[in-house]
Order: structure tokens, then sequence, then C-alpha cells
């Protein structure tokens, strides 16, 4: 030990050392928070109005007193364009995603968007498909660039005839992503609606209306069977594929939203639980939501219940819009007839 010059009170040393090192690191920090103050935020800050206070608080209040808050939204889209510019190192590659896209989403029905899942492309690093989720995206104001990428889309956006700004697309829509990897498996299912009550509803609600909002939701998409049952994960046993896409459905609508936008929800599931969840969806369009889904490709059973369908075809060009009912004999009219016994959602694939 002396031989490799470490002394002898060696530990009485280092312990006294990592003990100052701690003194000075949290009053350094104290100093620094003190007189630096440090605003932290998870999303990004909407502006207040006159009020003083935001976009969501703001639509809840209008609920509460009844005011230009219209009870159906249709929305409209008009020559909608994206692209994306990547940048790598001394190369600049532009690379198209949706052309032209012109639709009508609405209320009471259910809205549809078809067409080819995507592929990954080694010479543009992007994926290449329809533009379905990025039409989505666009919807509600997802998309996000990066340091290499960047996203530009041109086109107009009506809510009923008006340019709604993006603070109320975020207010009025609710998201539902592909994957329930967000649920909690250690939770039953009435505990994450709960938990999600209290902390998605308005501060002007009491704990035990939000608790009734949430005990309501269960009811309606049929949870109550399964709600003191856990969420489970490949390593705890818990619910089912479809009930966990119920519970993420019923997480989005405990704010009552004008606008459902789901992003594949039959995806993983299989023929009676997609056919369910299909007509769960469409029963919750007829109470006056705006319900748009994207499906890659669905069974023939499934077909009848589209009310609007927009088809687009690989690289985001518009092959039909309009009503699912009249899609066949568009087709047929153009020369494009549907063969008899023939699922109508692959032949027009």
């Amino acid at each position: 030990m002396s031989q490799l010059g470490i002394p002898r009170d060696y530990v009485t040393t280092g312990c006294l050392a990592l003990v100052g090192f701690i003194a000075f690191y949290f009053f350094s920090a104290w100093l620094f928070l003190r007189f630096i103050p440090v605003q932290i935020t998870f999303t990004k800050q909407v502006r207040s109005n006159e009020r003083g206070e935001g976009a969501a608080e703001a639509v809840a209040r209008a609920k509460s007193t009844e005011l230009r808050i219209p009870t159906e939204i249709t929305i409209r889209m008009h020559d909608l364009r994206l692209w994306i510019d990547k940048k790598l190192l001394w190369r600049k590659s532009t690379v198209h995603i949706l052309h032209g896209i012109t639709v009508d989403f609405e209320p009471g029905k259910l809205n549809v968007i078809m067409g080819p899942s995507g592929f990954f492309s080694c010479v543009t690093k992007l994926t290449i498909g329809s533009g379905k989720s990025s039409l989505l995206n666009i919807l509600c104001r997802r998309l996000h660039g990066s340091l290499t990428s960047r996203y530009h889309y041109s086109g107009e956006l009506f809510f009923n005839n008006s340019v709604p700004s993006d603070a109320v697309i975020r207010a009025l829509t609710s998201y539902v992503v592909q994957d329930d990897m967000a649920l909690l498996p250690s939770l039953t299912v009435r505990e994450t609606l709960h938990f999600a009550a209290i902390i998605r509803l308005p501060p002007h609600m009491t704990k035990s209306q939000k608790l009734a909002r949430a005990e309501q939701v269960l009811s309606q998409l049929g949870l109550r069977h399964c709600a003191d049952t856990l969420i489970g994960s490949e390593f705890i046993k818990g619910i089912s594929g479809g009930e966990k896409r119920r519970v993420s459905i019923a997480i989005q609508i405990l704010t009552d939203p004008k606008i459902l936008v789901l992003d594949e929800p039959s995806s993983g599931l299989d023929a009676n639980t997609a056919h369910s969840m299909m007509e769960l969806l469409q029963a919750l369009a007829m109470e006056g939501r705006t319900v748009i889904c994207t499906i890659h490709q669905s069974r023939s059973d499934l077909f009848p219940l589209f009310g609007n369908l927009l088809l687009l075809a690989r690289g985001g060009r518009m092959i039909y819009s309009g009503k699912g009912a009249d899609m066949m004999q568009y087709f047929e009219d153009a020369g494009y007839p549907c063969p008899s016994f023939a699922n109508p959602a692959y032949d027009c694939h």
C-alpha cells in the first residue's frame, strides 16, 4: 500500500472527499436554481387568451356555457400535399408523400382511410407507403422534423368551413396510436381509467365527478367485465389485445372529443374482435363525433360499416374519395368491376 503511494488513512480521506463533493454539488445547484428559474414543460405551451386560460380550458368553459362550440364538426381537406426534405451531408433530396388530397370527413359516419402499407427504402432512408398515417399526423398536428429531415405541407384544412388554429385542433382532437405500449401493465382497467380521468379532465371538475366519468366510459365501451383485471404484458397475464385497444380508446374519449382519430385500430386482432371494434367505432360516430381511422386491408364483412372512404395508392395519390357504398360502382364505371364473391377491400388494392 505504501509503495503504491496510498496513505494509511485513505478510507477517511476518501469519505471526506465524497462528502465535500456532495455538499459542493447541492450548494451549487441551490444557487443556480435560486437565481436562475427553470420552466419545465411537457408539451408545447399554448398561448392564453384574454381570460388567462389555455385552449383546453377555453373549450371546457365554452362547452359548459354552450358558446360557439358546434355539436358536430365536418372536416374538409382541399389539395393537401406533403413532402419532406432530407439533408445527408452534401446531398439534399425531396420526397413527396401526399399528392393533392381532397376529402370530406363527416360526423355521424365511420370515415375510413385505406391504402397499402409502407416499406423502408434504403435510398431515401424513409418508409414509403400510401401516406395514411401521415395524413392523420397532419390533421392532428403531430408531424415533427429533425436535424436532417423537415416536413412541409400545403393545402387547406377546414372545420365547418372555418380555418382552425393549431390550439383548437389539439383541443378538439384525440389520437389513438396503433400500439398499446403506453398502458401500464401493473394497473387494472379501472385504475387506468381513474388515473387518466384525474390527469386529463379539466380542473374545475371534482374528483368524484372525474371518477364518475371514468365509470361511465368503462360501461360505454363494454369493459365492465374486465374492470378489475390487470392490463398485463408479455410477463404479466392480463386482458386480451382487443380489450387493450378498447382501453386505449376509452382513455381518449374521457374528455368527450369532437374528433376521434385512430391509426389502424383493427391491426393485430382476430376477425371477430376486429368486427366488434369497428362496430364500436361506428357507435361512437353515431353519437355525433367525427371518427377517422386507417385500415390496411379489411375483411368483406367490415366494408358495409364504412360511411366515407378515402382510398390511397402507393406514393400518396388519391384514387377514390366518397361514400363507401358507391366505391364499387365508381370502379365499375371506370372499367374495373369487382369480381363476384370477392372482397371489395382486397380487389381495390
